[in-house]
C-alpha cells in the first residue's frame, strides 16, 4: 500500500551442514525444560513488534511470560521512555497458551528479534515455546501457493550482564512493573 513494499527471501535447508546445524539448535533447546508455549495468531505479534521497533532507541526487548493475568508481555526502554504490551491468555489471539512456571522473563537484541521475525509479516499463526533458559523456539505458519509451511528460528536470550564485582545484573522484574 501507498508505495511501501516488503521482500522476504525464504530459504530451505537443503544442505547436509544446514540440516546437522539446525538439529544442533533443537538440541540445545530441548536441553532444558519447556516452560511456556502458545500458539498466536500473527496480526497482533506483528502489531507489537513494529511498535516496540520504533521505540526510538530501543536495543533490547524483554519478554515475560506468567501464569497470571498478564500472560504475555512485551516491554522495551527507549529514549524517550518506555512500552509495554501485554495480552491475556483468555484473548481471541490466543489458539492456545501454556505456562508452567509462575512467571519468567527474558531480553533479547532487537536486532536478533527483527532476523527472526521476518517471516512473521506473512504467517498467518506463530507458534512460540521457551525452554528455562530463555532460548526462544519461534515457528511461522505461512501459506505458499495454498500449502502450509512453517519457518523456524531458535533464539537465545542475553545472558545477564556482570556488574564490576562478579554480581550478575538479572533482568527481573514484575508483572506489575512492566
Amino acid at each position: 500500500k501507498n508505495g511501501v513494499s516488503t521482500e522476504c527471501d525464504l530459504s530451505t535447508i537443503s544442505d547436509s551442514v544446514e540440516i546437522i546445524e539446525s538439529a544442533v539448535l533443537e538440541e540445545a533447546f530441548k536441553k532444558d525444560d519447556e516452560v511456556c508455549s502458545f500458539v498466536i495468531s500473527s496480526e497482533p505479534l506483528k502489531d507489537a513488534f513494529q511498535e516496540l521497533s520504533e521505540l526510538q532507541g530501543v536495543s533490547k526487548i524483554f519478554i515475560g511470560v506468567s501464569q497470571n493475568q498478564p500472560n504475555l508481555i512485551f516491554f522495551a526502554s527507549g529514549n524517550y521512555g518506555d512500552t509495554s504490551i501485554q495480552f491475556i491468555e483468555k484473548s481471541e489471539i490466543f489458539v492456545d497458551f501454556k505456562c508452567s512456571v509462575a512467571s519468567a522473563n527474558w531480553g533479547y537484541l532487537l536486532s536478533s528479534i527483527e532476523v527472526g521475525m521476518k517471516a512473521l509479516w506473512f504467517a498467518n499463526e506463530t507458534y512460540i515455546r521457551f525452554n528455562s533458559e530463555g532460548m526462544m523456539n519461534v515457528h511461522h505458519q505461512v501459506k505458499v501457493n495454498g500449502m502450509v509451511a512453517y519457518i523456524n528460528f531458535i533464539l537465545c536470550a542475553i545472558l545477564p550482564e556482570r556488574e564490576e564485582g562478579g554480581e550478575q545484573n538479572n533482568y527481573e522484574y514484575s508483572n506489575s512493573e512492566i
